[in-house]
């Protein structure tokens, strides 16, 4: 089957004695706490033998707690999985995206929570079956507006999921824009291809993991602070963030507008500003946008920062580099 590894579902419900369950109903460990010891040592038995066994499989596990050491390895006290399903990321930003444009101000708190603890565990930021299915609706029929916006707030999405620090995993039917929410007892609804802008959407995505492939700045230090810098994250009123992904050599600038409102003249302020090129814009005719496309922009630069202008609904990324 060619498995890459197991995410390992409801692992909080191992964990704890008293998940899901009344008072009186269950009973301490041997210690007086909540954790069900045995589960844990089993975990930590299980990811030791399996990457001794399998170098390079990945041992995901869906933990919706704070449960400590998650990701750190066994013989430093963790349970030694490879990455934790990243349930708050996930659920802020369905969250976000689904609100409707004029509203997103007030939610602008979704989209900058989740780097407060994004660097305690070795994240990954999902896209399950459980979010396009039981009438939640597929991905694009989530986004709010017409047709075009829709499809701009895909775009949109999916992006701002690649520039992200920690890992990324899409479900199947996204990379095509499926209208309907997924079927396990059908296939994808690959028709929709015969249609322009899900023919273009494809292209975003393939492109998105083209561009990943090729900039380091986006996974070198991913499970580091040292990866993640923020330029801006209080402009609630325009719903723009900005900030900096480092890689070990190069730096990139990701900017993403939330609003379907074009901004001519956005000023950034990045501190020792040498060089900026935009590299990737997803308002591009290729991918459905409106027409701004990577490069083409006059961009204003002084020693402090730059002013840019901001596509509608779209992500813009820029080389940069800073003194």
């Amino acid at each position: 089957m060619h498995l890459d590894g197991l995410r390992v579902d409801a692992v909080a419900s191992m964990l704890y004695l008293d998940y899901g369950r009344d008072y009186g109903k269950w009973d301490p460990n041997r210690f007086g706490g909540i954790e069900y010891l045995e589960a844990v040592e089993f975990f930590r038995h299980l990811n030791s033998i399996i990457h001794q066994r399998i170098p390079g499989a990945l041992m995901i596990a869906e933990e919706s707690t704070n449960f400590p050491g998650v990701t750190t390895p066994p013989e430093e006290g963790g349970l030694g999985f490879d990455m934790k399903w990243n349930m708050g990321w996930m659920n802020d930003t369905l969250d976000y995206f689904t609100t409707e444009h004029d509203q997103r101000p007030e939610g602008h708190h979704h989209l900058t929570f989740g780097l407060v603890y994004m660097f305690q565990e070795r994240y990954l930021s999902p896209i399950s079956h459980d979010e396009v299915v039981h009438e939640k609706r597929s991905l694009l029929g989530k986004m709010p507006g017409d047709i075009p916006e829709k499809f701009a707030n895909l775009r949109l999405f999916y992006s701002y999921l690649v520039c992200q620090p920690g890992k990324s995993l899409l479900f199947m039917g996204g990379e095509i824009g499926q209208l309907n929410e997924w079927n396990c007892k059908k296939e994808l609804d690959w028709m929709v291809l015969d249609l322009d802008l899900h023919q273009k959407h494809q292209l975003l995505v393939k492109d998105l993991n083209k561009f990943y492939q090729e900039h380091p700045a986006l996974w070198e230090k991913d499970f580091s602070q040292e990866g993640f810098q923020w330029v801006t994250f209080s402009d609630q009123l325009n719903s723009v963030i900005a900030y900096l992904r480092q890689g070990n050599e190069t730096a990139l600038l990701c900017v993403h507008n939330f609003q379907p409102k074009r901004h001519s003249a956005y000023y950034l302020k990045v501190p020792g500003l040498q060089f900026i090129q935009e590299v990737f814009s997803t308002d591009s005719t290729k991918y459905g946008g409106e027409g701004k496309e990577a490069g083409n922009e006059t961009l204003v630069q002084d020693s402090q920062g730059v002013t840019i202008s901001l596509a509608p609904l779209a992500t813009q990324i820029y080389e940069v580099r800073i003194r």
